[in-house]
């Protein structure tokens, strides 16, 4: 955990960075897949039980994951929070295929953690959200429970799954933006 705290100030400067990034397209069968991709029927609101985590293995649950780990140290990145639902009568957390938050957090990667990919292998899993609007206007109390529910589950088992499967002692740098620093404290 000591590590983790150490690059906490890594993580506020790089975010510091990627504010004048460039945009390229996210390509690759993540970015194919998200026009193909319908909302699951599972229920998803704030204030549910969290939920249990996606799962981590299945590749359409990762925005960038390197087929290969070319480079000496990795980055997790974690987007900045993306998802507006649709209506007033649509769930508050969003489903892992939900088809708007899967595009707007490949815009987010391409300006953001695409600065990472000359040096680094950059992982980057897609988490469900809860809805800004809604998650803004409730009590702080509530607003600390809504992001450290089911969002937070979904990031801490991706980085879970990243450290046991393919991290391989690399040194590794958590990357995040907004309130995202917040999960990246937590796994």
């Amino acid at each position: 955990m000591g590590k983790l705290r150490l690059w906490l100030p890594v993580i506020g400067l790089a975010g510091l960075l990627l504010t004048g990034c460039a945009v390229r397209p996210v390509t690759g069968p993540a970015a194919a897949s998200v026009s193909q991709a319908a909302p699951s029927d599972q229920p998803t609101d704030a204030n549910a039980p969290v939920q249990e985590p996606v799962d981590s293995a299945d590749p359409q649950h990762w925005l960038s994951f390197p087929v290969t780990a070319s480079k000496a140290v990795d980055v997790f990145y974690l987007y900045p929070t993306v998802f507006r639902k649709a209506g007033a009568n649509s769930p508050n957390i969003a489903t892992i295929d939900d088809p708007g938050m899967l595009q707007q957090a490949q815009i987010a990667y391409a300006r953001q953690a695409t600065a990472f990919e000359r040096t680094a292998n950059v992982y980057a899993p897609y988490y469900r959200q809860a809805d800004a609007v809604y998650t803004l206007n409730l009590p702080p109390a509530e607003q600390a429970q809504v992001v450290r529910g089911t969002p937070l589950a979904d990031a801490t088992a991706a980085f879970q799954y990243y450290l046991e499967h393919d991290n391989e002692g690399r040194p590794f740098i958590l990357a995040g933006h907004r309130h995202q620093p917040h999960h990246l404290d937590k796994v």
